[in-house]
C-alpha cells in the first residue's frame, strides 16, 4: 500500500491517505458482495438439481 505513512498516533494511515484507504475497503467489501452473491446463485441452482434428483428417485421408486 504506497503512499501509507505513520502518523504520530502509530495508526499507519495518515489524514492524507485515508480517503485512499476508505476506497480500499469498500472495493474489498463490494468484491466480497459481489462473491456472496455469486455463491447464493450456485447454492440455488444445486438445490433445484437435488429436488430434480428427488422427484426422479421418488418415480423410481414408486413403480
Amino acid at each position: 500500500m504506497a503512499g501509507l505513512v505513520k502518523d504520530e498516533s502509530n495508526t499507519g494511515i495518515n489524514e492524507v491517505d485515508a480517503p485512499a484507504f476508505r476506497s480500499m475497503i469498500a472495493l474489498l467489501v463490494l468484491d466480497s458482495a459481489k462473491e456472496f452473491q455469486h455463491n447464493r446463485e450456485e447454492m440455488r441452482k444445486m438445490r433445484q438439481e437435488l429436488q430434480k434428483t428427488r422427484e426422479v428417485y421418488s418415480e423410481v421408486l414408486e413403480r
